[in-house]
Formats: structure tokens, sequence, C-alpha cells
């Protein structure tokens, strides 16, 4: 990435040597380039904006680092060994020099019982617990917030978090953390690590909302059986609570769309992205907790949803707005920030999004999040008088963007005329035409792809595959419209918006026919399966990653597990249909009911432990196949839950393994 940088005329470019990229590009990447774990994680920008404090990884070791980014040093004050079960959470500035650090441990429960718990010790094994820390700059002067005190929370295993920083209070940071009646508020001491209860809450409190002024005027509660839950405000300076919304577990799905991104610029003001019932799209609204008024958008994108906002850290003033259609798209209040950051990511040749991550008290010093195709999750610090960046540490600096494959956004149409889009990875060097294709659908449905780093795609693309992603109707994102129209639509309209992208890359040429395979994780999944189901002749070969096989039992699986008036067996009525109602639409759309159509090999991988799309959708789809003659390979991940990123790296390592052995096999690339 630095080397791009290096290359851009007309602004200086500055990379701290630790964090350079390697030059040995010419290597050909190997499965654990694409998975290791980030190595420069956490920055965060002091007050002064003369330093940056981050988490360094180092083996089993994590390091708390601060860096001098001006004399280009970086300083270790602090160490944790994850293998001894501590790990870093983040760091956060509480002043120019005293930071505040999150732990996680892992905590082994010995004899007896946790005060407050009615769970025996033999069900808990170990549990992990939070903790946070205020230290200086240089790594002394260590206390735990809380200190001397810890008896009054949840005893010994009370995990602690941080509230808000109260940038204007330069001796205290506010801090959740539960006690005998139930979660509270408290004000710490950053020197002594003491604290102060200002409000109480109960055992159904889940949160604290301060506003600009570190006054708590919001509070989010439990309520009632599965996962209902209500939304209270309140004025500054009162006491009584008032009902913004109450949400029964069975109603989750029709809940309106309101949440809270962070305190306001004033008394009583918080932001919150919400999307009325008028509205497609999701907005940012600065919310008063006096009147529960909304008032008019601060932010609003014409075609997406409003998706995060940068907020100055001492003012809370609205800095800009963002939401991602095909990039990332950010509105300024003020267009010289605009100007700024356009120019920033003409800078990196508009290879990558990036945001603003943290900015000095007086405005001129930036810490940039930058991320792309070609260039993994990196941190900058832009001196903005002196117009220059500094490359702080990234995710993956051993990456070279010359070892990494762009990406294109092709546009076609749906065979109802719809106009779609998705993301191409494309190989460097790839052939400009007849080249081999992983078509690779997202999970959700109601998820999407991004314009960024994806470790899986860049992997594929390194082996020769052109990496196809469509953004199918029923994709987030995008507003509610275009999300339901791929509610019920299951093997059929999302199915076919994926079909319809994969015979325009073959119609253009592109493509080899005759080398298309398709692979997907999650829903993405359950669209492989279908694809190799309800197209047969479209794929040389599947792979399904936790993919859904059988439609009526994912909905007994989900009345089973959560109850037929859960939010989440209502979502997934609204999302695939009603077993009885709808049975004969659901049985035609499930992959194992047509296993005799297959004519591709089918490569299934599954966590045993996955708590999302159990197992046994792989186990019935498996059986379905092998009953019908098919081709099928299975795999079986031990202790693994759903998501293959937050696997053990061994496990994701295998699973890169067998994708890459079973696509050498059956597609070839060049």
């Amino acid at each position: 990435m630095f080397r791009l940088l290096a290359r851009v005329v007309g602004m200086a470019i500055v990379a701290i040597a630790a964090w350079s990229p390697s030059t040995a590009w010419a290597q050909p990447l190997a499965i654990e380039d694409f998975i290791r774990t980030p190595q420069f994680r956490g920055a965060t920008l002091s007050p002064n904006g003369a330093y940056v404090a981050g988490i360094r990884r180092e083996g089993d070791h994590e390091i708390l680092v601060v860096i001098d980014w001006r004399a280009s040093s970086m300083t270790p004050i602090q160490r944790v060994n994850t293998a001894e079960g501590l790990s870093f959470n983040w760091v956060a500035w509480k002043t120019d020099d005293r930071l505040i650090v999150s732990t996680t441990q892992q905590v082994a429960i010995v004899g007896g019982r946790p005060i407050g718990s009615s769970i025996p010790v033999g069900e808990l094994g170990e549990i992990p617990v939070e903790r946070l820390f205020a230290l200086d700059r240089n790594g002394g002067a260590v206390v735990r917030l809380f200190e001397r005190q810890h008896t009054q929370t949840a005893r010994a295993l009370t995990t602690s978090q941080l509230v808000d920083r109260l940038a204007r209070d330069p001796a205290h940071v506010l801090i959740g953390s539960y006690e005998s009646r139930g979660y509270a508020l408290y004000r710490a001491d950053v020197a002594t690590g003491e604290m102060t209860r200002i409000e109480s809450g109960d055992w159904e409190t889940l949160d604290w909302v301060v506003d600009g002024e570190g006054t708590p005027v919001m509070r989010l509660e439990l309520f009632g059986a599965r996962g209902g839950y209500r939304v209270l405000r309140r004025a500054p300076g009162e006491r009584a609570w008032v009902r913004v919304l109450e949400v029964r577990g069975s109603e989750r799905h029709k809940a309106p769309d309101f949440n809270v991104l962070g305190p306001g610029p004033g008394a009583g003001l918080v932001y919150v992205s919400a999307r009325t019932a008028e509205t497609d799209r999701a907005a940012v609204f600065l919310y008063n907790t006096a009147t529960g008024a909304l008032g008019q958008p601060v932010y609003e994108h014409p075609s997406a949803d409003a998706e995060l906002v940068m907020i100055e850290t001492g003012t809370h003033a609205l800095i800009a707005g963002c939401a991602r259609l095909q990039r990332l798209e950010c509105t300024a209040s003020d267009p010289q920030v605009t100007r700024h950051l356009t120019a920033i990511r003409s800078f990196l040749g508009n290879q990558a999004e990036v945001v603003l991550a943290g900015a000095s008290t007086d405005n001129t010093v930036w810490l940039l999040f930058a991320e792309g195709p070609t260039v993994p999750p990196s941190y900058l610090v832009y001196d903005r008088t002196a117009r220059n960046i500094v490359g702080i540490g990234g995710h993956a600096p051993h990456l070279a963007e010359e070892q990494l494959s762009p990406v294109e956004i092709v546009a076609y149409a749906a065979r109802d005329g719809a106009a779609l889009w998705g993301y191409l990875t494309i190989p460097r060097g790839a052939a400009a035409s007849g080249a081999p294709l992983v078509v690779m659908p997202h999970g959700g449905p109601e998820s999407r792809d991004e314009y960024g780093f994806d470790p899986l795609a860049q992997f594929l693309a390194s082996r020769g595959y052109l990496v196809f992603q469509p953004q199918f109707r029923g994709s987030g994102g995008f507003g509610r419209a275009f999300a339901e129209l791929g509610r019920r639509q299951w093997g059929q309209r999302m199915q076919d918006d994926v079909t319809d992208g994969v015979r325009h890359l073959i119609a253009s040429g592109r493509v080899d026919a005759g080398r298309v395979c398709i692979l997907g994780a999650s829903y993405g999944g359950y669209a492989a399966l279908a694809g190799g189901a309800f197209t047969p002749d479209l794929y040389r070969c599947i792979v399904s990653i936790a993919g859904d096989s059988d439609l009526p039992e994912l909905l007994r699986q989900e009345r089973r597990d959560e109850g037929r008036r859960s939010s989440v067996y209502q979502y997934w009525l609204a999302s695939v249909g009603d077993p009885e109602a709808d049975r004969a639409m659901l049985e035609r759309f499930s992959p194992r009911d047509h296993a005799s159509n297959f004519t591709a090999p089918v490569l299934l991988i599954h966590g045993e432990d996955d708590g999302v799309v159990p197992i046994i959708q792989s186990e019935i789809m498996e059986r379905a196949l092998r009953e019908a003659g098919r081709s099928v390979r299975f795999v079986r991940i031990e202790d693994e839950g759903h998501h293959f990123y937050a696997w053990e790296t061994e496990k994701t390592r295998s699973l890169f393994r067998e994708i890459e052995s079973f696509l050498g096999e059956h597609l070839r690339a060049n």
C-alpha cells in the first residue's frame, strides 16, 4: 500500500518502517497470508494529535504501543499473552498523557458459585471477563477502574464497559457495570480507579446513553421473554423515564428501525439512526430526549441507508455522514472536510474507502482508516497543515498492492429488466476472455458485500479465478423496499438475480461457460445448493459452507429453539415462508428435495457447533445426494460455530485448503 502512496505526486508520504509491507511480493501467497490475525488494530489519536495508540500482534502476544508519528518511533507499553487467556479489546485516550484500555481474561470458575448466579459451576467452566484499566502514556501508573471497590460490582466476575470518555472532564470517565441491584452507571477517577455511582439500574437494564454533557438521558432495557426490549428517554435533570418504544420478542421483526449512535452537541441531544414508517431508507437524526422529537434528518442518502457518522469528540458536532451504495459516499457539513477526504481518496488511487477515525482537538491532525480490495485495513495520520500522510500500520502489512486483485463494478439487467450490479474481483494478469469464475453470493440474505478487503475473494483470485459477488434483490443496505423484494423469494427472484449475473458475464465473453463454480456461506451456501439444484447446467462445482438445504426443517428448528412467538421465528416466517400455508413452495425450493437434479460435484463444510444454521442441514443434503448417487464430500469442523473467520486459525486454514483443492480438481484456473 505504501509503495502506491509513494508514487503519488503533490502530497508527501512517510511510512513508519516497522509497518511497511514486505517487498518480496513476487512470491505466491500462501493461505496463511489471507487469514492471519491482524498485525495492528484499534488505533486511536491523542487529543493533541501527537500520538497514536494501538494494539500490535507478535506471535501469541498482544502489545499495547504508542506511536510518535512525527518522530517515526513506536514504544511498547504493555504486553499480554493470548495463550494464557488474556487479550486487549481496545484502547482510548483520556488525555494526552493518560489512556484507558480494555482487556478480556478467561476466568476459570473453581468451587462455589458466582454471587447472584444460579448456574452450577460445572456448567460454567471458563467465562470471559472484561476489565478496564487506566495508565500513563509511558505504561506507568496503572490502576484498575473500580480499584479496591470491585466487591460493590458483580463481585470478582463483573464485566465493566466504557459508556463515555467525558471529553470535557480530564479526571473521569463513565463506566457501566453490575452491582447487587443490577446494571448501574458510575463515574470513575482515572488517576485512582475509584468510582462513584451516579445512576442505579436493575437487572433488566442493558445499557446507558449520555448526551454531550455526559448526562444519562436514554436507557435500554430487557422487556418480557424471548428478546423483547424497551428504549426509555428523559430530559436532563429529570428523574422519571419516558418510554420511547416497547417491542415484544415476537414482534422484533416488525420493530421500527431506531438505533442510538452517540451523544449529540448539547444537553438532551443524541444522534440516532432511524427509518420512519413513511421513509424507505434509514437516516441520521438529532433526537431530543426531552420531547422525543426526531426532527429533520441531519444526514440521509437518496439511494442507500445511512451507515456511519463521523462525530467531533469534544463538541459532538457532526463532521460527516456516510452511506454505502457501490462505494462508500460521505457528505461533510464543512465543504473543506469533503475536499480533504476526496483528495485523500484520490491520493490513494481511488483504491480504498477512507473514513475519519479520529481528530485532534484543534482539527489539524486526522487519524484515517482506509480499506479497499487491494488495501487491507490500514491506519494513516494526515497533517492538514503540512498536507502530508504518515502510514501508521494495518491488519496485513505483509501484503503489497501488487499481490492483490482489483475489483470492478459490473452492471447487468435481470430477466425482468431490473438494473442490478455486483463486484467482480479480477486476478492480475487474467485473460480478457474465457476465464474461470467463482460466483460468491453473500449470506443474510438481508446483508451485502462491500468494496473492501475480502480475504476469501482475494484468496480465490490469487489462484486464478474471477470472483463475482452479485447484490441481488433482498440484500440489505439499499432501503426497506429493496430488501423486501427478497422476502419469500428463496430459490426464486433472489436466485434468478444471481443466475442472471453469471449469464451476463458469460455472454460478455469474459467467462468460460464451462468453468463456473458457485460458492457461498450461510444464505450464500443455500444459494450455492439452489444453483446446483435449479440451474445444474450452469455450474461445474458447488461449495456450500453452513448452508440451508431444507426450508421446512429450517423453520421447524427455529420454532423449536426460539418459540412460535419469538422475534427470530417471526423474522424467518417473513423471510422464508409459512410452513403450513406455503409448504408446497418451501418444498419446491428446498435443494434436498431436488438432489437428483445435481450434475456437479458438491463440497459441504459445516461447523459442528453452529448455532445459526445447525449442521443437520448439511447432513440432510449429504444424505439426499448420496441416495441420488451424486458426488459429494462433507467436511465437519469440530468445536466451531457459524462464522468461519471466527474459527481457530488452523481450522480456517483447513477450510481454505479444502476449497483450493476442490476448485483445483473441478474448475482448473489457467
